[in-house]
């Protein structure tokens, strides 16, 4: 309860002030790229995908499929499909359209295709209660982050939450504000993120 109490008291953040020589997130709608959003939610060479398909007659029986992303950004192997489908650099909605166009109509009059990535992880460390990895399930934000982590430590500074992204410069986020004002402020996070909470000086 106690944690509890803290962590709702505490966890909400404006992007505060980032330090000397980092970019800013504004506190604006969220289209700004300064963190790299833009394309980092695709898939990638050497992802591991897995495709259901449903919705079939029942005299077809279509079994899912898993496959890593070849080096060529290609998957093969799907049923009835002699050629490579185009995997990397789509998301998992694009990939789950482009298959489907496949199948429908020369195949089936209909047909859902379902397409996962399934070793897609960010990290969490620092002062929470469960640091380590995690896995992206699609729908992550700093905020849910830190849920996944079992939420702050009481050493936690809420207010200096880094995220680094691969290829980018950190940012520090106020994690008070983003629970205040989430969408102005509970910024997404994607596979290979990497947050880490601070320590507050006692």
């Amino acid at each position: 309860m106690l944690l509890a109490s803290l962590f709702l008291a505490g966890c909400g953040g404006t992007l505060g002030a980032a330090p000397a020589g980092t970019s800013k997130v504004p506190a604006a709608t969220g289209t700004n790229d300064s963190i790299g959003r833009e394309g980092i939610d695709k898939l990638r060479v050497g992802n591991k995908v897995r495709i259901e398909f449903t919705g079939v007659p029942s005299t077809d029986v279509l079994y899912p499929h898993e496959e890593q992303i070849k080096d060529d950004g290609t998957i093969t192997g799907l049923p009835y499909l002699t050629n490579s489908v185009p995997a990397a650099g789509k998301s998992t909605r694009e990939l789950e359209q482009d298959i489907h166009a496949l199948y429908v109509p020369r195949y089936f009059t209909r047909i859902t295709i379902t397409v996962t990535a399934t070793d897609r992880f960010y990290s969490v460390g620092g002062e929470v209660n469960r640091p380590g990895s995690i896995r992206y399930d699609g729908d992550v934000t700093i905020i849910k982050a830190i849920h996944a982590a079992s939420d702050f430590t009481i050493f936690a500074n809420k207010k200096k939450v880094q995220l680094t992204r691969p290829g980018k410069k950190p940012i520090t986020i106020n994690c008070e504000k983003a629970l205040e004002d989430p969408e102005k402020y509970d910024v997404p996070v994607y596979p290979g993120d990497i947050i880490f909470v601070k320590r507050r000086i006692l």
